[in-house]
Formats: structure tokens, sequence, C-alpha cells
């Protein structure tokens, strides 16, 4: 075989040309195929590149090339397909769990860990659109809970319940969520049970308490940390508003 001699710089180039046109093959598009002149004229290249550049920097180099392209063939064509699924998923594990089913959490981890490797390693944003999708889907589950909670429950109770969601929250977080995560989690969850509602609640409270003592000072007592003097009908529903919030920021 005769071959012609080609610079490093000229024949990167031509690899690279290869490169995005098998790129394209994999990716399904129907006209890029290879032509018998392209093969030729890319196999000659690459042959020559691995048999006259052969100096140890110059096979780093090449190596380099063909490993990077690897990668981002596999991920182009592997990760990125299957993400959208990996998404739906972790977002059927999580909300499983949270409606009391038993989940794998170790995969559900191993499963969100990759999305944030992917995302330092690539500079993308793989996790951070995950988390934005579940907070979105959070933000509706609770607020058609406080919905719920409103209609049918005392003020009571309906703090009982924000406070072991508030809780329950928090340790989903951390078995299987980047930390990060979390603190915006319980944001959000207090947002739509308490800050969203807070007027409704305090209204909920003063017409439960017009003349009588709630039947629900223990269960004040050791959800929200409020005293039975703090909880009763002495207190105006603006004070208690206020201690059940100051309460709520700090659940750990």
């Amino acid at each position: 075989m005769i071959l012609k001699y080609i610079p490093l710089d000229e024949g990167m180039m031509i690899m690279d040309e290869a490169i995005v046109k098998a790129k394209k093959i994999i990716e399904g598009y129907p006209e890029t195929k290879f032509s018998g002149e392209e093969y030729q004229r890319f196999y000659e290249c690459v042959y020559f590149m691995c048999t006259y550049h052969s100096s140890n920097e110059k096979t780093m180099q090449l190596y380099e090339k063909f490993r990077n392209s690897l990668e981002e063939s596999i991920f182009s064509t592997v990760f990125k397909k299957l993400y959208c699924r990996l998404i739906e998923a972790a977002l059927t594990l999580i909300n499983q769990e949270r409606e009391g089913q038993q989940i794998d959490c170790v995969l559900l981890k191993n499963v969100l860990d990759i999305f944030v490797e992917i995302s330092d390693y690539k500079g993308a944003n793989y996790y951070e659109d995950f988390e934005r999708i579940m907070l979105t889907e959070i933000s509706g589950y609770y607020s058609r809970l406080a919905s719920e909670w409103l209609l049918y429950d005392s003020s009571a109770e309906y703090v009982q319940k924000v406070f072991w969601c508030l809780n329950r929250e928090k340790q989903r977080a951390r078995q299987y969520l980047h930390p990060d995560t979390e603190v915006k989690i319980v944001q959000v969850v207090r947002y739509h049970l308490l800050d969203q509602i807070a007027n409704k609640l305090m209204e909920k409270r003063q017409a439960e308490n017009s003349g009588m003592v709630t039947d629900y000072q223990e269960i004040l007592l050791k959800c929200a940390g409020i005293s039975l003097q703090e909880g009763s009908s002495s207190t105006s529903p603006e004070e208690w508003l206020s201690t059940l919030m100051a309460n709520s920021a700090h659940i750990c």
C-alpha cells in the first residue's frame, strides 16, 4: 500500500470528519452512509496516523481522540435515550415510597448519583433537570393535600400532619437525594402546607376556638412544641400561627 504523507493536524481533521459522520449514522440519519471512497480515505488516514505518527506524544493524542469519541458516542446514544426513562422510573419510586410502599433505596440512590456524576463530568444539568421535575411534582402533591386537610381536618390534626410530612421528607431526602435537595424540598412542602394557606388555617383555628378550648392541645404540644398556654383559646390566632410557623422552620 502506497500512502501519501499526511501531517498530524491534517490527519486529525480527517478523523474528526469521519467521527462526525459515524455519529450521525449511529443516531439514525439515513443520508449519512459512508461511500466506498470515504471508507478508503478514512481507513488510509487512520492507518497512516497509527503507523507513521507513532511517537509517544502523538500516540497519546490519537488515543485521546478515539477514547473521547467513543465516550461521547456511548453517552449520546445510550444515556440520552435512557435519561427520560430513568427520570420517570426514579420519580415513580419516590412517589411509591411517599405513599408507604417499600422500594430499593440503594438502587434509587445509585441512579441519582449517576445523574450527579455525569452532570459534573459533562458540565450538563441532568440532576438539576431531575430535581426541577421532582419539585414540581411535590408542589402539586402537597397543594392537593393542603386543600383536602383544610376541608376535613381540625387545625390541630392539620398541624400534626404537616410536621409529620416535613420530618418524613427530610428523612427521605437524606436517604437517596443530593444534600442540597433536602432544603429545597422542605421549602416547597412548607410553602404549600403552611405559607400558602396561613390565613385559611388561622381562620379555621379561630372558628374552632370560638367559646371553647380545642380538644387537641396534646397533639399541638407534641407536634409543634406549643405549650398548653400558648395553644389555648386565650391565645390569639395570629400568635398561634406565628408560633407554629416558627417551630416548623426548625424541623430537624
